[in-house]
């Protein structure tokens, strides 16, 4: 639907959008360590990363921390391990990316913003 306010997640919802879509997925395909989506508010930029992961075959997590933002003014360590946690359950659950688990099994900790999480 062309005007719906919802995040797009599947490439026929999201229009006239190719040429980012296109950087965005070239800089995941080569590994780019950092990339960043800046723009205005409510200009579509959830849409452009989630249609472009979905489009292409590699694992990721999404994870949208505003809501723990909001309520309580920070991101805990706490709330981002447990968010982590429980989309790793359910990726594991669903079988869905099933190499995912093989990329975990060596990950030692996340930082985000200085708070950091670690085995």
């Amino acid at each position: 639907m062309l005007f719906d306010e919802a995040v797009k997640e599947k490439m026929e919802d999201f229009y006239d959008r190719e040429e980012e879509i296109n950087r965005l997925r070239e800089g995941v395909l080569r590994g780019r360590r950092l990339i960043l989506v800046l723009g205005v508010r409510r200009i579509g930029k959830s849409s452009l990363v989630k249609v472009t992961l979905n489009s292409i075959d590699v694992p990721f997590l999404y994870i949208d921390v505003r809501s723990v933002y909001r309520s309580h003014n920070y991101i805990s360590s706490y709330a981002l391990h447990y968010m982590v946690d429980d989309l790793i359950s359910n990726l594991v659950a669903s079988g869905k990316w099933s190499r995912i688990i093989d990329y975990i099994k060596h990950i030692r900790g996340i930082s985000v913003y200085g708070v950091e999480v670690k085995n």
